[in-house]
């Protein structure tokens, strides 16, 4: 997660070892419990649908990537993404505030 943008250093961290958070929402429940939540997000997760999004990670990189959002987590320093990347193939967390556009992405059947 220290490619991702965390305050403290995470590096190594993996999504199982990250500190349990004060809030999450998965997009089953109708209400969404996190204030803020861009709209975007919120559609995407209740859609079940990717998100295209453009995100700078703490090395100032910025990627474009998919992402198959799973969840949303409030951590007393942050509010992340969590879903399927398809960058990297695997689930990863990413900071909301790191996030610098995004939009739903478009399933072609």
């Amino acid at each position: 997660l220290a490619e991702q943008g965390s305050l403290t250093s995470l590096r190594g961290w993996n999504l199982d070892r990250m500190p349990k958070p004060l809030m999450e929402w998965d997009g089953t429940q109708p209400f969404c419990p996190i204030q803020g939540l861009p709209p975007l997000v919120e559609q995407a997760m209740r859609a079940h649908t990717p998100l295209r999004i453009r995100y700078t990670g703490s090395d100032g990189k910025t990627t474009v990537r998919v992402v198959q959002p799973r969840k949303v987590t409030l951590h007393s320093q942050a509010t992340f993404l969590v879903g399927f990347c398809q960058l990297r193939q695997e689930e990863r967390a990413f900071r909301l505030d790191r996030i610098v556009e995004m939009r739903v992405e478009t399933i072609i059947v």
